[in-house]
């Protein structure tokens, strides 16, 4: 569940998650180790993910990705400003602002 919780706090799906126990033997000391180790496989969503990475009582900041050919409806409760993140190659366009109830 703490690695379900994790990758969804990163914006990641998980798609095997197990843990694997390994008992280590040093021969020269005649000692045995137990050890227990977490294994995931994790991906990026296909599509559209959103990922909270800021928020405070003023602010709130999110990471939205679309993936090629997706869309999204998004309804302002609050006023927005959005920007869209292009390649660092192109100029930087200009925010956009929506006032509370915009879709």
């Amino acid at each position: 569940a703490d690695v379900d919780r994790l990758a969804a706090a990163a914006g990641l799906e998980v798609v095997e998650s197990r843990y694997l126990c390994v008992r280590l033997t040093n021969q020269r000391r005649g000692v045995h180790m137990d050890r227990v180790y977490v294994h995931a496989v994790l991906r990026r969503p296909v599509g559209h993910s959103r990922r909270l990475l800021h928020a405070n009582s003023r602010l709130r900041i999110f990471d939205e990705r679309l993936g090629p050919d997706c869309t999204a409806s998004v309804h302002h409760a609050v006023p927005a400003v959005r920007w869209q993140v292009l390649d660092a190659s192109q100029p930087t366009p200009s925010p956009f602002f929506h006032a509370a109830g915009f879709t």
